[in-house]
């Protein structure tokens, strides 16, 4: 199976590729689904279609239950720890960026205080001196 050379080169995208198009075909059996959400899971950005991959495979096959629930967990977690990295890295390019704009001002990012919301947004207000 050429999907399985391409998961040993380490050549995600092609094997998820292989994987699909044996999936469209009606492959016989459920390995291309599990290569494919293996494959989907090296790879940061996919990490929710390996996600449900995995559910799928779950549905197909109750007896993997075990298996397939800690492949989910794991990869809940890796989106969690994905998503906070994300969000803190765009929110100190935010602040780079609100320097740049204040300085002309005497101004900083300093100057102002982030609260997050219960609702997960922010609101920004002046810190009083």
């Amino acid at each position: 199976n050429r999907a399985a050379a391409y998961i040993k080169l380490r050549d995600w995208e092609k094997a998820i590729e292989d994987c699909s198009e044996a999936l469209e075909i009606g492959a016989p059996n459920d390995k291309p689904l599990e290569r494919r959400a293996h494959c989907y899971a090296q790879l940061e950005e996919k990490y929710e279609q390996a996600v449900e991959d995995y559910e799928s495979l779950l549905k197909m096959h109750p007896e993997r239950r075990n298996d397939c629930v800690k492949k989910i967990a794991d990869l809940k977690r890796a989106i969690d720890e994905r998503n906070e990295r994300m969000k803190k890295e765009m929110i100190s390019k935010l602040k780079d960026f609100g320097n740049m704009c204040l300085k002309p001002f005497g101004l900083s990012t300093d100057s102002f205080e982030m609260v997050q919301q219960p609702g997960g947004g922010y609101s920004i207000s002046m810190k009083k001196q």
